[in-house]
């Protein structure tokens, strides 16, 4: 399934189909990850983010990953 982090959501999910995987929405995390984001910030850290979901190799993504939050780690830490 996926969804929003709604906790009443993903508790409802659980129940009614308990083997079910959950997911976080991609648009929905980038809609949040904004609210913690210095407008200056917005557009080149959106983008990496966004960049995060185009790998389809777990290595590659977590290497990239790791590469996001060390460089963006200092600037805005809440959202990191």
């Amino acid at each position: 399934m996926v969804s929003d982090d709604h906790a009443g959501l993903k508790q409802a999910i659980a129940e009614i189909l308990p083997e079910a995987a959950w997911q976080r929405c991609y648009v929905h995390f980038l809609r949040n990850a904004l609210d913690y984001l210095p407008r200056k910030a917005n557009d080149d850290c959106l983008v990496e983010l966004r960049w995060l979901y185009d790998r389809h190799d777990l290595e590659q993504a977590r290497q990239d990953l790791a590469g996001w939050l060390k460089k963006w780690e200092a600037k805005i830490s809440q959202a990191v």
